[in-house]
């Protein structure tokens, strides 16, 4: 299973090596939310204040344990408490070429069994599978599965904006499971004896996050710790071979397709910047900000949005707002922390332009570096210039508001 490595060095730094759930390993162990519905409370104890309700299968880390409860700390930073029973580290791995399924449990393979594909097909992705009858029904689809739907007109907005609002039940329809061979119906998109039905049921009774990958080797290379950055970084980089005209900040966003739209191409504000290494990646901040709005529109509710503005993405503080909620946010001082800027984390400044402490650049962090050994940031400024390798870091006049890093391409879908 893969560990969020971003997270982990964060919560070591903020809270030292920290073992999991009483296991001898010293380093903080990447857990998920096993029930619909659970509370992370602000000591361990049922009457301990909520914090916050967290979602079925969300990505969390485990920093230590107290008297059955678990100390966690999820994207934003936000920890808190979370009873053990309710958090699980068992992850089953669909290798869909290989016609393979791999049980692991933290960084231990419990299990290994070949599979067969049903009459409906799996894409890649992240699910939960809960047990019915002879069938693991998967949560499906999952946010990305709905983008391409919509993408390729097989779904209206409306049905889109509903799936996003009411989860998986809202499409209708069979969904897909996971099925011993003793079933045969078109919900099936993976198919085992029933022997090893039986054995993977022993090993996750009441369910289960599911990750499907074309093969191992995608297995792989998704789950390097920090192949998210890599891939953000690489996105940056392109645009260095094409540079865009700047634009300003304050320009007016134009009306632009949804989802996966963009301005001409050889004109950008620094939004566009990330927006377009982000995409290269594999995730639409586009979509991912719109659907943030539609789930969580008290985070936005000071920056006067409609809630179908399809380039709002594109707004700075918009876009902060967004990584706040659903990135890990990283130390701001670089002269404090100057290993802590590395390739593919995206900083958020504020020249003071529109107000105080208020963001309105951004850009990537670069692996190249100035003559006091400060990262160099890929953007484009303002008008008049074009995307480059820029000298920002450390500037009194560009302050740093924000630094963040991106945790794992499954955690955006």
């Amino acid at each position: 299973m893969h560990r969020f490595a971003v997270i982990l060095l964060f919560a070591t730094i903020l809270f030292g090596s920290v073992a999991f759930a009483g296991q001898g390993s010293g380093s903080p162990e990447s857990v998920y939310v096993f029930k619909p519905m659970v509370n992370l409370r602000d000591e361990p104890g049922a009457d301990s204040a909520v914090l916050a309700s967290l979602g079925r299968n969300t990505s969390l880390i485990c920093l230590g344990a107290r008297d059955g409860w678990l100390n966690v700390v999820k994207p934003g930073h936000q920890s808190g408490w979370v009873r053990a029973d309710l958090l699980s580290h068992t992850v089953i791995h669909i290798h869909k070429n290989e016609r393979q399924l791999v049980v692991m449990r933290g960084d231990i393979t419990v299990l290994t069994m070949p599979v067969n594909p049903g009459e409906k097909g799996l894409g890649d992705g992240r699910y939960f599978a809960v047990p019915s009858g002879k069938r693991l029904v998967l949560s499906w689809p999952n946010r990305q599965d709905i983008r391409i739907y919509l993408i390729n007109g097989k779904m209206d907005y409306i049905a889109y904006q509903k799936v996003i609002l009411g989860g998986a039940k809202a499409v209708g329809g069979d969904g897909l499971s996971l099925c011993s061979d003793a079933v045969s119906d078109k919900s099936c998109g993976v198919v085992l004896s029933p022997g090893d039905f039986s054995r993977l049921m022993a090993e996750m009774p009441g369910g289960a996050r599911v990750e499907i990958y074309a093969n191992s080797d995608a297995d792989r290379d998704i789950n390097r710790p920090d192949e998210l950055s890599q891939r953000i970084h690489m996105g940056a980089l392109e645009q260095l071979k094409r540079s865009a005209a700047g634009l300003s900040s304050y320009s007016r966003a134009p009306s632009i397709d949804y989802p996966g739209g963009d301005i001409q191409p050889d004109f950008a504000a620094s939004a566009d910047i990330v927006i377009r290494a982000v995409r290269h990646a594999g995730l639409d901040l586009q979509a991912l900000v719109h659907e943030d709005v539609l789930l969580h529109p008290d985070r936005y509710f000071e920056l006067n949005m409609g809630i179908d503005d399809f380039a709002s993405h594109r707004r700075v503080p918009v876009l902060f707002e967004f990584l706040r909620g659903n990135a890990m946010s990283l130390p701001v001082d670089i002269e404090g922390n100057p290993f802590g800027f590395e390739a593919g984390d995206i900083v958020v400044f504020a020249t003071g332009s529109a107000g105080e402490n208020v963001p309105d650049r951004v850009g990537v962090v670069d692996d190249t570096f100035n003559a006091a050994g400060h990262p160099l940031v890929i953007a484009v400024w303002d008008m008049g210039q074009t995307t480059s390798r820029m000298d920002l870091l450390g500037r009194k006049n560009k302050k740093v508001v924000g630094h963040f890093r991106m945790t794992h391409l499954f955690d955006y879908q």
